[in-house]
């Protein structure tokens, strides 16, 4: 076979594999990578939290909404924005259910203070939850003007009312396995469902929002209740 120069030039340069600057190179690209991939994860996880503890947020309103109009009682959703067991914060949930079923007053119009083992007629329904990561916000906090992106979001009523206690002194405390946990919002259902945060001002809709807590302005949500019938709306980003 004739001898080709082209042919023993190719075979010279695949023999002597990649050079020092070409390894160097896909080194310094895969670093670079790894590192990018790295800085991400942090951010990637806490979202993943926070759009996990919305839905179980939205899902432990929809059960005591339910558990109202089942049992044809009243019902409590009270919230703590401290969580003792939660390093970066957090807020914690209690569910609670007149015993009798014709107690619509059982937390004097959401001022009543102290232990909530001290009130004879509610028992707890659903013990607490945790849900790290997040904070509540007041009615009007979260709009499509100061968030770009969240989902289609009606204006504010005039006549929307935030959580219970944002405004009246709303403080119950109960010790769980030695931590203490102090609920200072809350919302109540009636057993036909309508949902309730003044028991003294008529209210069109409850509304609050939710963010991070460590994190820009995204993943947030607001959740809308239509306070004749309870139902919820969740906004997402």
């Amino acid at each position: 076979m004739p001898y080709s120069r082209s042919a023993h030039s190719c075979r010279t340069r695949l023999s002597k594999g990649f050079s020092l600057v070409e390894l160097l190179t896909v080194i310094v690209v895969i670093s670079i990578m790894a590192a990018a991939s790295t800085s991400l994860i942090p951010s990637v996880l806490q979202s993943n939290q926070v759009n996990a503890n919305v839905s179980n947020l939205a899902g432990i309103i929809e059960e005591a909404r339910e558990a109202a109009m089942s049992s044809n009682t009243y019902v409590y959703v009270l919230f703590s924005n401290n969580l003792p067991t939660s390093p970066s914060g957090g807020i914690a949930t209690i569910i609670l259910e007149s015993e009798d079923g014709t107690d619509s007053n059982a937390l004097n119009n959401f001022t009543v203070t102290g232990s909530i083992g001290s009130i004879s007629d509610l028992m707890v329904l659903h013990k607490l939850q945790s849900l790290p990561g997040i904070k509540l916000t007041a009615s009007g906090a979260i709009t499509s003007s100061t968030t770009p992106g969240i989902s289609t979001l009606p204006s504010v009523s005039p006549n929307g009312a935030s959580l219970a206690g944002a405004s009246t002194p709303l403080n119950l405390t109960s010790n769980i396995a030695g931590s203490t946990y102090t609920f200072t919002q809350g919302i109540m259902f009636k057993p036909d469902g309508e949902a309730i945060a003044s028991a003294t001002t008529w209210n069109d809709l409850v509304e609050f929002g939710v963010e991070p807590i460590h994190q820009s302005a995204k993943d947030v949500a607001v959740m809308r209740l239509t306070r004749l019938t309870g139902k919820l709306t969740v906004y997402r980003q």
